[in-house]
C-alpha cells in the first residue's frame, strides 16, 4: 500500500487479506470494485463521495487495471486511487457569507459608460438605448450581458459545429474533466460535429489540412476528437472519446442525445469505451468471453416472449428481462439463468 493511503486508513503492517480492510475506510472504496475486474476482466474506473468512519465526506477517484502472466489468468490487481476532503456545510456557509459582503461593499457599475463606437462590442449594442452626453460622447444605457456562442443549427456550416464542439470542450478542460456533465456534454457536441462531417466530406477534409491532420480508415473517429479537444490533449483521453464516438456511430445514436445516453449508461464513458473495444474484437472474430460481450444489441432485437413461454417445473421465482420499446410499451424477451445468490438480492430489491 502506498504510504499516504495507509496512514488516511490508519493501518498497520499487519494487514493481509481483503477481510481485513477496515469498513468505511478508503481502501474499502478500492477493494469493493475487485470483483468488477474477475467478472469483467478489464479495466474499472469508479469515482463517488462517501463519508468515511471519522464522518468526513471524501470524494475519490480511482482505477483497477487486472494483471495476467498467460493472457487468460488474472494473477494480480493493481489498484490507484486520489482523493480529497468535501469542506463541511458550516465552512462554505462562512466562506458563502464572505463572499456576499465582499459583493455587497464592491462599487456598483455605471449604467451608463462611454464605449468604443467601432470597438468589440459593436455588434452586440442595442442602437436603440444609445444616445449622446452632454460632452457630446457616445453613451449607451444598457448592461452587458454574458456572450453565449449560439447553437447550430442545419443551416450553420462544419465550422460553426466544429466551434461550438471547441467550446464545449473548452468548459469541460476548465472543470479539469472532473465535472461529469460538462465532459458529457463535450463529447456530445463532438459526435454532433461528426454527424455532420459526414455530412460535408470536402469541408472536412479542408479543416483537416489546415490542422495539419490526417484522416485514419482504422480510426476514423481519432481525427475528430483531435481537432476538437486537441492534437496534443492526453492521448489516452483521445483514444476513450474517439471509441465512445465509434460506439456511437455503431450503434446510430441520434444526433443531440449521446450526452444523455453516456449520462445514463451503466458505468458512464468507461463503460461506453469498454462496450466498443468488446464490440471490435467481436468484429474482428477475436474471441471474447461471454461475460464481455454487450447483450443490449440482441436484446434490441430478441422477440418478444410470452409469459406461458416461462410456464412448468422449476424454482418457485424466475427472474425475467424485459424491453422499454420506443412507444413505451414494455415487452419481455427473455429470463436470468441466476444462481441462489443472484437471485436472493434481485428479490430482496424488487418493487411490488
Amino acid at each position: 500500500l502506498g504510504e499516504e493511503l495507509r496512514v488516511v486508513c490508519g493501518l498497520d503492517e499487519d494487514i493481509t487479506y481483503l477481510d481485513q480492510v477496515p469498513a468505511r475506510s478508503l481502501l474499502s472504496r478500492i477493494t469493493d470494485h475487485y470483483l468488477q475486474i474477475i467478472a469483467n476482466r478489464t479495466p474499472i474506473g469508479f469515482e463517488a463521495e462517501f463519508v468515511n468512519d471519522q464522518g468526513l465526506n471524501i470524494m475519490y477517484r480511482g482505477i483497477l487495471l487486472p494483471y495476467s502472466s498467460d493472457d487468460d489468468t488474472i494473477d494480480f490487481i493493481y489498484g490507484v486511487i486520489n482523493w480529497k476532503e468535501v469542506a463541511d456545510s458550516s465552512f462554505t456557509a462562512e466562506l458563502n457569507n464572505e463572499i456576499q459582503e465582499a459583493l455587497a461593499s464592491a462599487p456598483l457599475r455605471q449604467k451608463h459608460v462611454p464605449v468604443w463606437a467601432d470597438g468589440p462590442t459593436t455588434g452586440s449594442l442595442n442602437a436603440e438605448k444609445s444616445g449622446l452626453g452632454d460632452s457630446g460622447e457616445l453613451m449607451l444605457g444598457y448592461e452587458f450581458e454574458a456572450f453565449e456562442a449560439a447553437a447550430p443549427n442545419e443551416n450553420s456550416s462544419l465550422a460553426d459545429w466544429l466551434v461550438a464542439a471547441r467550446s464545449s470542450a473548452e468548459t469541460a478542460r476548465d472543470a479539469d474533466m472532473r465535472t461529469r456533465d460538462a465532459l458529457y456534454q463535450a463529447v456530445g457536441r463532438a459526435y454532433d460535429f461528426s454527424l455532420i462531417a459526414q455530412r460535408n466530406p470536402d469541408d472536412y477534409a479542408d479543416l483537416l489540412a489546415d490542422s495539419g491532420l490526417k484522416t485514419q480508415l482504422r480510426a476514423p473517429m481519432t481525427p475528430v476528437v483531435k481537432l476538437i479537444f486537441g492534437a496534443d490533449y492526453d492521448k489516452t483521453r483521445l483514444t476513450e472519446f474517439a471509441a465512445a464516438l465509434n460506439y456511437a456511430h455503431r450503434n446510430a445514436v441520434p444526433m443531440g442525445r449521446l450526452s444523455d445516453l453516456i449520462g445514463g449508461y451503466a458505468g458512464g464513458l468507461k463503460a461506453f469505451v469498454a462496450a466498443e473495444r468488446r464490440a471490435k474484437k467481436v468484429e474482428s472474430g477475436a474471441h471474447v468471453p461471454v461475460a464481455q460481450i454487450d447483450p443490449r444489441g440482441r436484446l434490441r432485437t430478441a422477440r418478444v416472449r410470452d409469459l406461458t413461454d416461462f410456464s412448468g417445473s422449476g424454482d418457485e421465482f424466475v427472474i425475467l428481462v424485459a424491453r422499454r420499446d420506443a412507444d413505451g410499451t414494455v415487452a419481455i424477451v427473455g429470463t436470468v439463468e441466476a444462481d441462489a445468490v443472484f437471485t436472493e438480492k434481485a428479490l430482496r430489491q424488487t418493487i411490488v
